[in-house]
């Protein structure tokens, strides 16, 4: 059974984050769906997808609108800053390198990020950083 628009897209975003030196400065290959109890930080985490129909010229396409989490236990919140800076650079108008399987992106689009004190229980630390993009795929 194929992918449906949004694991195509969240697999070929993990293949270029995981080729892009400043996210994998960062992060190295810690990238995850739902990471394990034992992961260690910082992470990126898929967060959130929303799919929605795009019609154009009688074609059908698919809006996505998700989010990318930054996950640190360093104190202050410059860390995940800097994560959440490094997923803006590697996926804004990153069209050429995403290759979803079943799916081609007319594009990808940074639309906004925050990044707020996480609560740690016992170390009152941490931050989480939220990117948020919008890409449209078209059935290949």
């Amino acid at each position: 059974m194929a992918d449906g628009p949004d694991a195509a897209l969240q697999a070929a975003l993990r293949t270029v984050l995981l080729a892009d030196a400043g996210v994998a400065a960062l992060v190295g290959a810690r990238i995850y769906d739902e990471p394990p109890e034992t992961t260690l930080f910082p992470y990126i985490r898929f967060g959130e997808a929303i799919v929605s129909a795009e019609d154009a010229m009688s074609e059908t396409a698919d809006l996505i609108t998700f989010a990318l989490e930054a996950h640190s236990r360093a104190i202050g919140r410059i860390e995940a800053k800097q994560i959440v800076a490094a997923i803006k650079i590697a996926l804004h108008r990153a069209e050429p390198a995403l290759a979803p399987v079943g799916f081609t992106i007319a594009y990808v689009e940074f639309q906004t990020a925050r990044v707020d004190r996480a609560a740690v229980p016992g170390e009152g630390r941490g931050a989480i950083g939220r990117a948020v993009f919008r890409a449209l795929l078209e059935p290949a």
